[in-house]
């Protein structure tokens, strides 16, 4: 009798972590293309200086890892905000996607980006990194940034 709570616990547990189904190719294009919007407007946001619209790409409890960072949730959007208030300014952010995973409610994507900002009226500085992102459609049907892993990468050529 004690086996029956435990295996039927086993079993709920066991449900839970089961694969989603199989999307279709179209559900997947759909998705793919949702993400690609969502990039979109988190340029104009980030180029626009709106740290509000800027803050609604993400989870609340985002991590970002970059090369000498590792903050996630309050942390991270304090870092920025601060950046935002003290005068930074970006004039670009190009993003250029590879390739996008979707498993379910969850996406994985890998890709570059190239940016270029300045703080003030300093010298533009540019980054140019890989990145791997998660995204997670939340309860809104929103899809948001739930983690970012970037790591530089050579400049592109000039020209």
């Amino acid at each position: 009798m004690r086996a029956l709570p435990a295996v039927a616990i086993l079993l709920v547990v066991a449900a839970c972590q089961a694969p989603p189904s199989e999307m279709t190719d179209a559900e997947k294009a759909e998705v793919e293309q949702v993400i690609a919007d969502q990039w979109a407007g988190f340029t104009e946001t980030l180029l626009a200086v709106d740290y509000d619209g800027w803050v609604s790409y993400w989870t609340p409890d985002a991590r970002v890892l970059q090369p000498g960072s590792d903050l996630s949730g309050s942390a991270w959007f304090d870092y920025v905000r601060d950046a935002f208030d003290e005068g930074m300014q970006w004039h670009t952010f190009d993003m250029e996607s590879y390739e996008v995973f979707v498993h379910g409610d969850v996406a994985y994507e890998i890709g570059q980006y190239d940016e270029t900002a300045s703080l003030g009226a300093g010298e533009p500085v540019e980054w140019h990194d890989y990145f791997f992102v998660r995204w997670v459609k939340q309860e809104d049907g929103e899809w948001r940034i739930s983690y970012l892993f970037a790591g530089p990468r050579d400049a592109p050529p000039e020209g």
